[in-house]
């Protein structure tokens, strides 16, 4: 069995499709992995591993979309804790408050100095 862990979001994943992308030959659709492995700096089975588990990960989620099951994806993971970061964070909204209380306390001030000028 084919390890299938591919993340497209990491940006070493991303990397090395752009590498492969690059040694494809468009009219004859054939991949130069002598040049891919070595560019890679790893050895030509390991380019095979890596793109047969590249296609095993592709393969489970066209399964999943079939049957309807959702498969878990690291972006989803990524924007829901960005998301659930967003709406516990009290940080925008304690600001404003302080800024207020601040600019109450200022104006406070300025009046109590007003009535002891006068």
């Amino acid at each position: 069995m084919t390890n299938s862990t591919f993340n497209p979001t990491s940006s070493g994943s991303q990397r090395f499709l752009l590498k492969l992308l690059k040694h494809i030959d468009t009219k004859t659709r054939r991949v130069d992995l002598e040049a891919l492995a070595e560019e890679e700096g790893v050895t030509v089975s390991y380019v095979l591993k890596k793109l047969n588990g590249i296609k095993a990960a592709l393969v489970e989620s066209l399964d999943g979309e079939k049957t309807g099951e959702e498969q878990p994806s690291g972006s989803t993971d990524f924007m829901q804790k960005k998301i659930s970061k967003r709406k516990g964070s009290t940080t925008a909204s304690a600001s404003k408050a302080k800024k207020s209380k601040l600019k109450q306390e200022i104006g406070d001030s300025v009046e109590e100095k007003d009535i002891q000028a006068d």
